[in-house]
């Protein structure tokens, strides 16, 4: 990815506000389906994680949903994250 399409994509995720939220059930199928879905329409999903203890909990939750729907972290933010996928 270049970086002209990176700085594009971070753009466009700052417009938008979290569509999903993470709370203490952590990870479930039907929520990475759901935002398996969510990707597949419109390539790219912010997700918030309300029940994290600290930003390492966050940064395990966001690499573990891109690894489940092949998508890429873009940016994290607090206990927030951006996923890509073209």
């Amino acid at each position: 990815m270049e970086k002209s399409e990176l700085k594009e994509i971070k753009a466009r995720a700052n417009e938008i506000k979290p569509v999903f939220n993470i709370g203490k059930s952590g990870i479930s199928q039907t929520l990475v389906e759901a935002i398996e879905d969510y990707l597949t329409k419109n390539s790219i999903a912010k997700i918030k994680v309300l029940s994290a203890l600290d930003k390492n909990q966050v940064a395990y939750y966001a690499d573990e949903i891109a690894k489940e729907t092949d998508s890429v972290v873009i940016e994290k933010k607090g206990f927030t994250f951006v996923l890509y996928r073209e």
